[in-house]
């Protein structure tokens, strides 16, 4: 959703999220190549952005996911391109005089943003058209509220304004309506995310059936486009429902860790039932949230052999299913990695062995310091301090953790650390365990 912005726009927020993926700038002119633009233009947008940084920074982290969605909406908030589209969607069928007026835009920047919307529209197959003033159409009114729906909902456009436009055409009652609906019976994931996009639906949907100039043989009036809507969304959560059911056996054995499949199967069934909803209420690939985004990059960035694990769980659900999941991948992405009892790595059981040349009482030293990072693993691993280097162990389920190497003991199984452990030590160690330590 992000190339609905002006092309320096875009540009921007790349630079924002390369500095949140990086931790911080790196040289200019890795920078220029890897996201392709000019060095002159980089040292200007490094400056801009790593001053929006600055003044949404409140503690902790500087380059760190709130404060850039805070950037990047701040960044979409200066788009003249995006607001005019949100003018067409809010106001169809008015006059170029109209949105040039409300905009401020002369006839040649009014004609240019019409043909690069245009441009961008025609990807979902959505026409912008002029005949009778400006308005969307597409083959399938649903297609033309999906879209609506992902866009007000990408750039998080305030409820409160959706529910005052609503009133504004139709009354509480059409308002008071919506919000009688319940979908507690088929909202399977029950997150935020599921609920409160549902009301954008149907928000949305409401104000496009009261836009004017629609064909009247098209049109229905908001209490029917709110019948045929539930309907409709009840209807295809069942679809999908029995279809997971199934299809689902092919999808197994999958690698959970806990003896309690059957809960863990159910979640992972309802995040495959709630995006084939989304996908067929719209479907092309999309980015649900610049934060979803943000975190499946990261998560690509940081560690690109458990993204391609992922990769191949949505690979063989879509042709199991039927269903290019890629289409929501970072939704799919955001759920199998943040849902702890999902898909989770296992570890071989270990003894983990601590030992230290300068003697026992700093062998405990480093103990304390080590322990904590044990709580990331599981109740197979142990952790133990030796006091003589002749008791060390070199059997293959044994690690040691050493301030000094031993070289008749065999070197992968070891990991050398300073006699004070910085935090990047320990961080580094953490990261060896992890990797040594995987199945």
């Amino acid at each position: 959703m992000l190339h609905f912005l002006e092309s320096h726009l875009e540009k921007k927020i790349k630079v924002a999220e390369y500095l949140y993926l990086n931790n911080g700038p790196t040289t200019d002119k890795l920078m220029a190549r890897e996201l392709a633009i000019s060095t002159t233009s980089i040292r200007y947008y490094v400056t801009e952005v790593e001053s929006l940084y600055q003044n949404f920074r409140n503690n902790g982290i500087l380059h760190n996911s709130s404060t850039l969605v805070n950037v990047t909406y701040e960044l979409a908030s200066q788009s003249v391109k995006l607001k005019l589209l949100k003018l067409i969607i809010f106001h169809s069928g008015e006059s170029s005089t109209y949105y040039k007026q409300t905009l401020k835009l002369s006839d040649a920047t009014f004609s240019r943003l019409i043909a690069q919307l245009r441009a961008d529209l025609a990807r979902f197959e959505i026409h912008l058209l002029i005949n009778k003033g400006y308005r969307l159409e597409a083959k399938q009114e649903l297609t033309v509220i999906g879209f609506v729906t992902q866009l007000a909902f990408f750039y998080r456009w305030p409820l409160s304004e959706l529910r005052s436009t609503v009133v504004n055409l139709d009354g509480e009652e059409q308002l008071e309506g919506i919000d009688e609906l319940s979908f507690d019976s088929i909202l399977l994931v029950h997150s935020e995310f599921e609920s409160l996009f549902i009301q954008y639906l149907f928000l949305l949907a409401v104000i496009r059936s009261n836009q004017r100039n629609i064909d009247v043989k098209k049109r229905n009036d908001s209490e029917s486009v709110i019948k045929i809507l539930e309907e409709w969304l009840k209807e295809s959560y069942l679809e999908a429902e029995l279809r997971v059911n199934q299809k689902f056996e092919e999808l197994l054995p999958m690698n959970f860790s806990s003896p309690n499949q059957s809960k863990h199967y159910s979640e992972v069934k309802a995040i495959l039932i709630s995006n084939m909803v989304q996908i067929k209420l719209f479907p092309y690939q999309v980015s649900i949230s610049p934060r979803l985004q943000f975190f499946r990059n990261k998560f690509l960035h940081t560690a690109p052999e458990e993204f391609a694990i992922t990769e191949s769980f949505i690979f063989k659900a879509s042709r199991i299913m039927r269903v290019d999941f890629h289409k929501r991948d970072e939704n799919i992405c955001f759920f199998l990695r943040t849902n702890t009892d999902v898909y989770q790595k296992k570890f071989k059981s270990a003894e983990i062995q601590i030992y230290s040349s300068i003697g026992q009482r700093h062998a405990y030293y480093m103990l304390n310091a080590i322990e904590p990072l044990t709580s990331f693993f599981d109740n197979s691993i142990t952790i133990i301090c030796v006091e003589k280097r002749e008791d060390l162990s070199d059997e293959k389920k044994t690690y040691i953790i050493t301030t000094d190497f031993i070289p008749e003991l065999v070197a992968e199984r070891q990991f050398l650390v300073s006699d004070y452990l910085s935090l990047t030590e320990k961080v580094r160690l953490g990261v060896w365990l992890k990797d040594t330590l995987t199945l």
